[in-house]
């Protein structure tokens, strides 16, 4: 009796894969736009972790 040993990825996960480096692409671009407003944010790039913006002062502009 011979036992094979396939190194090819299941279906499923080269799926979760593709789904994961797409959604970290999204994550660069929403980082870029925000960093391109100046604005302080977090994020390791892993489709795992929230991207964190802030702190933010928040300033209320005077009545024109």
């Amino acid at each position: 009796m011979t036992t094979s040993c396939s190194t090819r990825a299941s279906p499923a996960r080269t799926v979760q894969g593709r789904v994961a480096e797409q959604d970290e692409e999204i994550g660069r671009r929403i980082e870029a736009a925000l960093r391109a407003q100046h604005l302080p944010v977090e994020w390791n790039g892993s489709s795992q972790q929230r991207i964190s913006v802030g702190p933010l002062t928040w300033q209320r502009r005077l009545p024109a």
